[in-house]
């Protein structure tokens, strides 16, 4: 999990709670790093309309998910 800044993070029980699961069954690992505000949809909604993602991610992501053809138009 990779917080957003003004995202309140879900807890393992509220999301077990959410998706009818038990506790027990819901893994999460939250991820220290720098609060940027974009969204995963917003990137995949950008590579899909063919557009740069360039200055989103760093130059590596941006090469992993452009060699692999990742989220690009059908």
């Amino acid at each position: 999990v990779v917080p957003r800044p003004g995202v309140m993070l879900w807890t393992a029980k509220r999301l077990a709670s959410a998706l009818g699961l038990p506790e027990s069954a819901v893994r999460l690992q939250f991820v220290a790093c720098p609060l940027i505000e974009i969204a995963s949809r917003e990137l995949r909604r950008a590579l899909h309309d063919g557009l740069s993602i360039r200055y989103l991610v760093p130059r590596a992501v941006e090469e992993y998910v452009r060699e692999r053809k990742l989220y690009a138009a059908g």
